[in-house]
């Protein structure tokens, strides 16, 4: 009936389709930094700059019972407080976040088999709980409590 119109079809869908894709995923990762809270934090702890420390990657947190980020945050515990980085697939809508360590509870261990490391943080009114391996314990502990 059209052939052009039956031509072009595919190659519209080609051009549309990972434009649209893209669009969406960058919407719903900038809906989910305002719904958890990544965004409130964003206001008072954004990093101007990556600090020097214990790196770990693919890390999890969780903002409440709705919102978690999981096996998708770069952390960095340093002496200023705990530097937290989207992967760059998520990154809309969440500028990295230096929390001090005034906000930073104390982490305990939980898990029988796979242990984790849950390390609670009260922020801009936001409670949070950041999932470290186990692994994690000394790095946080020289930089938490340091001795003078």
């Amino acid at each position: 009936m059209f052939p052009l119109a039956a031509k072009m079809l595919p190659i519209a869908f080609a051009v549309i389709f990972p434009i649209f894709f893209v669009t969406m995923f960058c919407v719903v990762s900038w809906t989910l930094s305002q719904l958890g809270g990544w965004a409130a934090l964003a206001k008072h702890y954004t990093a101007t700059s990556r600090p020097v420390g214990t790196s770990y990657a693919w890390r999890s947190m969780a903002f409440g019972p709705f919102v978690s980020y999981s096996n998708c945050l770069k952390v960095v515990v340093s002496p200023n407080g705990i530097y937290l980085s989207q992967v760059f697939f998520f990154r809309a809508g969440h500028p990295p976040l230096l929390i001090p360590w005034s906000c930073v509870g104390e982490p305990y261990l939980r898990g029988r088999f796979w242990p984790a490391l849950i390390v609670p943080i009260e922020a801009a009114g936001k409670s949070l709980k950041l999932y470290m391996p186990e692994s994690s314990i000394p790095a946080i502990a020289a930089q938490k409590n340091p001795v003078r």
